[in-house]
């Protein structure tokens, strides 16, 4: 039996419930949304804001991304995404600073937290709770702390419903962001629709996830993305590096037209080792779609392997979404085929105690 159709030998190496909060990812969804619908938000404070800055590291920042991918149709106000320790000079008491970190304790986002209040920028948290938790309820910052009862593994980067939803929901309620409710509900529904031929006991040859994740195995991942999926892809690209513990990068069309292809001939050996991912969609505008086609030729003269993974959601915000799902369980199931556990991220926690003593 192959391992991908072996429940029980994945369920050994999930020791932490991972594929559980991957699978619930659409309730975190639904929950964050009713949730920051229904919090008190001084929306008075908030009516001079005339621009975004979102301050997070990993998925605590992913929300934004997605929404700076569909700037051009529904955000009405630039956003800036910043993952470092510093806020720009401009940010001044007409920025909108989202405060977000699910730990609460992410020194360069508490960094930026001590910035925005220096230079008397409006605020929002949002968070679990750490630090991040105590600073907003002591300073009378507006927050959303939530609890996450949907995410059973307690790691970060698998509470992307809560970090991501939030944004949307805060940006949404501001009239930043031309967002409704019936939007939301229909992308958690289509979710949930294709949620049942992704599961562990679905087959490798009617799922998906499982498909990808073998045509992964012991390759270095080139994921590339254009338009409304390019947030999506960064995602896409973080959980094969956490999950999987797996080599991927991304890249954007059409900016890597302009630089990429001529990275292709060297080393030798690229064509044993690299694997394209091109994340395709029938709403890419047609510009989009030429490119994937001229790229694909490339990449065939360089012998080069690619793949196609097709996106279905009707809209383009149902397909970023759909892109984060189904990326989050294709590196969930090329982990169980690299024998790792999906949870752990060793190198990680090992810097982050090094730098500590530095």
């Amino acid at each position: 039996m192959k391992t991908l159709d072996n429940p029980e030998e994945i369920r050994k190496l999930d020791k932490s419930s991972v594929f559980d909060s991957i699978i619930l990812f659409p309730d975190q969804m639904e929950q964050a949304w009713q949730e920051v619908s229904k919090i008190k938000i001084p929306l008075e404070k908030f009516k001079e804001v005339k621009n975004i800055i979102v301050t997070g590291m990993g998925g605590s920042a992913l929300g934004a991304r997605i929404i700076d991918s569909l700037n051009f149709e529904v955000l009405d106000v630039p956003m800036e995404i910043i993952n470092g320790y510093h806020l720009p000079a401009y940010a001044n008491q007409g920025t909108l600073a989202i405060i977000s970190s699910y730990s609460g304790n992410t020194e360069e986002t508490l960094s930026c937290l001590d910035e925005a209040i220096r230079q008397k920028c409006q605020l929002f948290a949002i968070t679990n709770g750490g630090r991040l938790a105590e600073l907003a309820k002591d300073k009378g910052i507006p927050a959303y702390i939530f609890k996450s009862r949907y995410n059973p593994s307690g790691q970060p980067r698998l509470g992307l419903g809560y970090s991501i939803t939030a944004q949307l929901a805060l940006l949404s309620r501001l009239k930043f962001l031309r967002l409704t409710e019936a939007q939301i509900t229909e992308v958690i529904h289509y979710l949930n629709q294709i949620r049942d031929n992704l599961l562990i006991d679905s087959p490798t040859e009617k799922n998906e996830a499982k498909k990808v994740a073998s045509d992964f195995k012991e390759k270095i991942i080139i994921i590339v993305s254009g338009e409304h999926l390019i947030g999506a892809a960064h995602t896409f690209k973080n959980m094969l590096n956490e999950n999987s513990k797996t080599f991927a990068v991304r890249f954007s069309l059409p900016e890597l037209n302009h630089h990429l292809l001529e990275g292709l001939a060297f080393p030798k050996e690229n064509s044993e080792v690299v694997k394209v991912m091109f994340l395709e969609s029938e709403v890419y505008d047609e510009e989009i779609k030429k490119r994937i086609k001229v790229t694909k030729e490339v990449l065939k003269e360089n012998k080069i392997p690619y793949g196609s993974l097709l996106l279905k959601g009707r809209t383009r915000l149902i397909q970023a979404f759909e892109t984060v799902y189904l990326g989050s369980l294709i590196s969930y199931y090329l982990a169980i085929l690299n024998k790792v556990d999906p949870a752990t991220i060793p190198w990680v926690d090992f810097f982050k105690k090094e730098l500590e003593k530095v």
